[in-house]
């Protein structure tokens, strides 16, 4: 839209692929939530399946994904279809 503005935090995803799990951050999410902005996820491709789940455990944020870097759309399917 014309004229418009959209403002996002942005959150690099650790190293460590559990990182959104954790109670903290959960509880971060969720506030950030309440704002109406959306959380830019920069994410590598070990670190997707967290974010993945980050999103469906809290599907009132707003998230965009940034900085995937998939060899290919099949490493992306099984990641968010396991077991087809």
């Amino acid at each position: 839209m014309a004229g418009s503005w959209s403002a996002s935090a942005r959150g690099a995803v650790r190293a460590r692929p559990d990182w959104l799990a954790r109670p903290g951050v959960q509880r971060g999410l969720a506030a950030l939530a309440t704002t109406g902005l959306v959380y830019d996820l920069l994410t590598l491709p070990p670190q997707l399946p967290a974010a993945l789940r980050a999103i469906v455990d809290l599907p009132e944020l707003a998230y965009g994904l940034r900085s995937l870097e998939l060899s290919d759309c099949a490493e992306l399917a099984s990641v968010t279809h396991p077991g087809k």
